[in-house]
């Protein structure tokens, strides 16, 4: 989650993966673990959840749960950039 401080400018940030590392006491040993996630934040965005792993397919999904999560990630792209004729016979453009 971002969070906006007092006298500091609230800009969007651009998050390509989180990596959690988990380090063990008294050792150089440590797992880290990696969620992609490939987008722009911003404060209005609130709390976010991420993947572990990599990325897939909405047909490749193999967890219900996480076919409906990724459906409806699709559907606000799909708000959000739409293709449409400028043009007729000439190749389409994002609205």
């Amino acid at each position: 989650r971002l969070e906006a401080h007092t006298g500091f400018p609230n800009l969007d940030w651009h998050c390509s993966r989180v990596e959690v590392r988990h380090v063990v006491d008294g050792t150089d040993d440590s797992q880290t673990q990696m969620f992609l996630c490939d987008r722009w934040l911003k404060t209005a965005d609130g709390d976010i959840e991420l993947r572990s792993g990599k990325l897939c397919l909405l047909a490749e999904e193999t967890e219900d749960k996480l076919k409906q999560h990724r459906l409806k990630q699709l559907q606000h792209q799909q708000q959000l950039i739409r293709w449409r004729s400028f043009v007729d016979g000439a190749p389409h453009c994002a609205d």
